[in-house]
């Protein structure tokens, strides 16, 4: 059973585009020193986003503050295999990503 508030796959998806297209995403301090520390950047982040699948697996409600944290992976323009975790705070919030 999901927590409210659980978006599934093809709504999930209609949310990023929504909020990309929107310009409605920030990148936390984490997220932009973890792409620096994997030699990635914004862009790659956004693409994953925009192209890549949801993994369930990782994907999980974050108790703390009440949120699901959405895993999505893809790959770079550039074949780096990449996993975007995201929460939406009225805005996208990219909260780390990494190559993996």
């Amino acid at each position: 059973m999901k927590q409210d508030g659980y978006l599934e796959d093809a709504q999930l998806r209609k949310e990023i585009l929504k909020h990309l297209e929107q310009d409605r995403y920030r990148l936390t301090k984490h997220a932009d020193e973890e792409l620096e520390k994997d030699d990635l950047d914004l862009n790659d982040a956004l693409h994953v986003l925009k192209n890549g699948k949801h993994n369930h697996k990782k994907t999980e409600f974050n108790n703390k503050h009440q949120t699901w944290h959405y895993a999505v992976e893809g790959i770079t323009k550039d074949l780096k295999k990449v996993r975007v975790i995201i929460t939406f705070v009225g805005l996208m919030l990219i909260i780390t990503a990494m190559e993996l």
